[in-house]
């Protein structure tokens, strides 16, 4: 896989050697649910909410019930999960050519 030309680098090879596990989504149970939508050329990704490996999620508000690390976690497994529909709906990472927004809210 070649590297995209707004990067020196391969994306998904970036991705393996970070240790990030993304996974391949299905499509929700719920037809009134979408991971993401196409709109000629854009992207829109729907709000994730933090998931862990073993499928429980990380719930509260730093500060009170969470550690700040726990925040950062819970942040990070966010946006480990919109990589993952990024990469179910693209194929391939090396596709995006530019994120245009990211609007991300922790709970503090």
């Amino acid at each position: 896989m070649e590297t995209n030309k707004l990067y020196n680098y391969n994306v998904n090879e970036r991705v393996k050697q970070l240790g990030l596990n993304l996974k391949t989504l299905k499509n929700p149970i719920k037809n009134n649910y979408l991971h993401s939508q196409r709109t000629g050329n854009l992207l829109f990704l729907s709000g994730k909410i933090s998931q862990k490996e073993d499928n429980t999620f990380i719930t509260g508000k730093v500060g009170e019930n969470l550690t700040t690390n726990q925040g950062k976690e819970a942040a990070r497994l966010v946006a480990i999960s919109q990589l993952s529909v990024l990469q179910t709906e693209l194929g391939d990472l090396n596709k995006v050519i530019k994120i245009v927004k990211i609007f991300g809210m922790i709970n503090s």
